[in-house]
């Protein structure tokens, strides 16, 4: 019997599932080997937090080295922030109306903020997001590379 079948026995009477078990040792293990793999071929590491969601994993990757995190929208970025990550990358393009604007500029003014862009018109409304301070905020040009997901068109000429 292997060692998650033995934590799942062990727990199934005292949870309540659905549940996440983590085996932290075989978690720290993964996030180690992705660092040493990086650093071997000196890379920084940007994890994006969407798939754990998870402030104490962030940590976790933070201190193994990773330079800071990525955040698939302002939400997640709000709850990174606040625990003391000081510098996101918010990859999805984000469209900064509404409630956004302000929000894109409180997470600018307490982080190192990246925003990822895909045309000139989003380029305009962070700045207009960002007022009299528009150099806090940094955007990244995203580029279709092919799989026609996001990104601004690839040049043919």
């Amino acid at each position: 019997m292997n060692r998650l079948q033995r934590a799942l026995d062990a727990l199934a009477e005292r949870i309540d599932t659905p549940a996440p078990i983590v085996l932290v040792d075989v978690m720290q293990g993964n996030i180690d080997r992705v660092q040493g793999f990086a650093d071997q071929h000196n890379l920084k590491v940007r994890p994006h937090v969407k798939t754990h969601k998870c402030v104490e994993i962030g940590r976790r990757q933070i201190e193994a080295g990773a330079v800071g995190i990525t955040a698939g929208n302002v939400g997640e970025a709000e709850v990174f922030a606040a625990a003391g990550f000081d510098d996101i990358f918010l990859a999805y393009p984000i469209w900064a109306a509404g409630s956004k604007k302000p929000r894109i500029r409180r997470l600018a003014e307490s982080a190192r903020l990246r925003v990822g862009v895909d045309n000139v018109a989003a380029i305009e409304a962070l700045a207009d997001a960002m007022g009299d301070e528009p150099d806090r905020l940094q955007v990244v040009i995203e580029v279709d590379c092919g799989a026609r997901r996001s990104g601004a068109p690839q040049s043919t000429s």
